[in-house]
């Protein structure tokens, strides 16, 4: 049995950039050669195979065109049980689009839902349902409830080798963490120890405090972890456990995390032995990043310089044609001016990004400044807030308005408003006896309820922070 694993494809990142624009699509397309080439049973995707919520019409049309292309055709031998076990709860909960009579697959997809391209707005849709409703993924891992999760496993057979898989779409990371913590996870296991467990999810792996998912918490059962959501590549072996960050197939940032090469894994079984080999992805845009502190004048030379000594690095060290992208951070005096235009024309025609190549931060001279400021960024929710705060709203609450706006903003949720305005309906005619009502009484009480009701969710918030 063969698989092969990748994430992160963010599929529609810079459509619209003249260079870049179809960077994304070409290294999907060349992932999808990988596991022909390879002849894999099927494809695990780690999440993000969007990069927006909402993708365009042109995203979708590409991604249906390439998975048209290399997904459809003859059935493969591997076996995904639908089914219950003798005398076990323990089923998967999808039906794969492999053991669908009305449609060909050749090559299946397993997706799980990442930060990028999670369910959201009415009825909680992800882009991947989309997918999976036309039957060209499978997309699993989605949690119903908020309470508790059962991870239940996609048993999967072909010549004597068994896996169970448990995917996870992503979850806010301090929630999961504190899900962990409180035993509120739960793997459903089958009765027998013949399976090859693995686990998939969409959640930091570094720390970071309380918003990662520690490796401590992998049941020790477990033989593979496969994280997606952090771009750079990494492969480890914790004790017993193989862990395989994926990593991005095209860099959406100029930063540290996207330097490197770029990769897709191969999971191959041999009789009772596996092994993991790291396929390097060709089709990906070279990236270089690097740093100049301005000294003296001729400030333009000097970064000139800098800018050909990238270039000539990259030339030396990678085979790709594709024009490579470059950051370069320079640190000058406060009052050094540069000719941004100047660079930007030296550059044209040699890097993919010339217009956010260079990044530049101002050296402060403490000889003539010493003081400190310390200042907090105000962002526009702040300014709203304040704003709705000046309003001296009775039934809403700021915050609420608030959180609707985002979520209609970032999700596109055309019902975030009218959510709120009847949780607070619901929530006011519970406390009122509309019967018992004089018109004199009314707003003093619904002040009085409201009132009551936000110091209740406060309270509810200070006893969640301090579990």
């Amino acid at each position: 049995m063969k698989i092969l694993i990748t994430s992160d494809n963010h599929l529609g990142y810079n459509e619209t950039d003249i260079i870049r624009g179809d960077d994304s699509f070409n290294t999907f397309q060349e992932i999808l050669k990988q596991a022909n080439d390879e002849n894999v049973d099927f494809i695990l995707q780690g999440g993000d195979l969007f990069h927006y919520n909402k993708p365009s019409r042109n995203t979708y049309n590409k991604t249906v065109n390439l998975l048209t292309e290399n997904c459809l055709g003859e059935n493969s031998l591997v076996i995904f049980k639908n089914t219950q076990e003798p005398n076990r709860s323990v089923q998967t909960n999808v039906f794969l689009n492999k053991d669908q009579q009305d449609v060909n697959i050749r090559m299946p997809i397993i997706s799980i839902h990442g930060n990028h391209d999670d369910p959201s707005g009415h009825n909680s849709v992800s882009p991947l349902d989309i997918l999976n409703s036309a039957k060209f993924i499978n997309y699993v891992g989605k949690v119903e409830t908020s309470d508790e999760i059962i991870i239940k496993p996609i048993l999967i057979e072909k010549s004597g080798v068994k896996i169970a898989l448990y995917p996870l779409g992503y979850i806010k990371d301090r929630r999961l963490y504190r899900m962990f913590t409180k035993n509120k996870v739960i793997f459903d296991r089958p009765d027998s120890d013949e399976y090859y467990n693995i686990l998939m999810v969409h959640q930091n792996r570094v720390f970071r405090n309380e918003e990662y998912l520690p490796l401590e918490f992998i049941p020790e059962w477990f033989n593979l972890a496969i994280y997606g959501h952090e771009h750079a590549s990494i492969k480890l072996t914790e004790k017993n456990l193989d862990v395989i960050q994926v990593g991005s197939s095209v860099r959406t940032s100029l930063s540290l995390d996207e330097t490197g090469a770029k990769y897709s894994y191969l999971l191959e079984f041999i009789d009772s032995e596996w092994k993991i080999t790291r396929k390097e992805l060709k089709t990906v845009r070279s990236f270089i990043l690097d740093a100049i502190k301005i000294t003296g004048s001729n400030i333009e030379d000097q970064i000139k310089e800098k800018l050909n000594l990238m270039l000539s690095k990259i030339q030396r060290e990678e085979n790709n044609d594709l024009l490579p992208l470059i950051r370069l951070k320079v640190e000058m005096d406060n009052e050094k001016n540069l000719n941004r235009y100047s660079l930007k024309a030296f550059v044209e025609d040699k890097i993919a990004n010339p217009n956010d190549f260079i990044r530049i931060t101002r050296k402060v001279d403490k000889k003539t400044d010493t003081t400190v400021s310390v200042s907090k960024t105000i962002t526009m929710n702040d300014i709203f807030l304040k704003m709705l705060q000046r309003e001296n709203l009775v039934t809403l609450k700021e915050t609420k308005i608030v959180d609707a706006l985002n979520e209609f903003i970032n999700r596109s949720n055309k019902n975030s408003f009218t959510q709120i305005l009847q949780e607070s309906k619901t929530k006011l005619f519970e406390k009122i006896n509309v019967k018992d009502l004089v018109s004199d009484e009314i707003e003093n009480l619904i002040k009085e309820i409201s009132s009551k009701l936000f110091n209740d969710d406060v309270q509810i918030k200070k006893l969640k922070l301090t579990e």
